[in-house]
């Protein structure tokens, strides 16, 4: 059977409008007599508020083989926190961590990691410690953990066999052959630019040559942006703060859209 293929933009815990987007798209995929998959480009946790609802969905669902997802800053966030205050749950670092690994060994270790979860919840992490941890003290935290490996195990790239690559944040062609040749294995310098670039990057570099298209999220706009002299397409288009969850069909050229049910953050 066809297989089409939809980039979803930033969730953050919207998950109603998430499960309406999945409808949508699932009904355009059955017009075409084709299958649908779903690639999502990163940010499912803070601001929103049903965090626990969509990362279960993304993961555990009956539709979870449908997804395909790559690491955002705020999935970042998080994960350092989690690694700084329970290092021992972690036998290997998530691929998009760069802070906690150049910090873990400090003697001063938990007064950084205070540091880094009072910053987090100032960026909507506390939306997520009440959805998913049950609380704002990180003492009394009730962690899933099996939830939060999975989302350590993210990768910062996927691609569509029709040739796009998918991340969260704006990358180079450069950076993109740097991360699938593993140039980054060691030589840290290098993997903290790398990282920067595939989750915090807001502008746009040079147009790309070795993917026909970029799909990104991390800069809420009013509507999706297409730069086809560049082969970008920036698809966040802030569901969290009141406007509306947008996709994209790879294969059809189509935009699909869910309006925010209200103002979350």
């Amino acid at each position: 059977m066809t297989i089409l293929h939809y980039a979803i933009g930033d969730i953050h815990g919207c998950f109603e409008e998430l499960l309406q987007m999945e409808q949508q798209l699932q009904a355009h995929a059955r017009a075409h007599q084709a299958e649908a998959r779903f690639f999502c480009v990163g940010d499912y946790v803070d601001r929103g508020v049903q965090i626990r609802q969509v990362l279960e969905h993304l993961f555990f669902s009956e539709k979870a083989a449908q997804y395909a997802l790559v690491a955002g800053n705020h999935e970042a966030m998080m994960m350092d926190v989690l690694v700084l205050l329970f290092p021992e749950r972690f036998s290997t670092l998530p691929e998009y961590l760069f802070n906690t690994i150049r910090i873990l060994d400090l003697p001063h270790r938990q007064r950084f990691a205070q540091e880094l979860l009072d910053y987090w919840y100032s960026q909507g992490g506390d939306r997520t410690a009440r959805s998913l941890f049950g609380s704002l003290h990180w003492q009394q935290w009730n962690i899933p953990w099996e939830l939060v490996q999975r989302l350590a195990q993210l990768p910062l790239l996927q691609v569509v066999p029709s040739s796009v690559a998918l991340t969260h944040a704006l990358v180079s062609d450069e950076e993109l052959e740097q991360y699938q040749q593993g140039n980054f294995q060691h030589d840290p310098v290098l993997w903290e630019h790398l990282v920067s670039g595939f989750l915090w990057r807001r502008g746009i570099p040079s147009p790309l040559r070795s993917y026909r298209l970029h799909i990104s999220g991390h800069t809420p706009l009013d509507e999706p942006q297409y730069l086809p002299d560049r082969h970008r397409l920036l698809l966040d288009t802030g569901c969290v703060y009141g406007n509306k969850l947008s996709a994209f069909c790879i294969e059809t050229e189509e935009f699909f859209f869910v309006e925010a049910h209200r103002r979350y953050w």
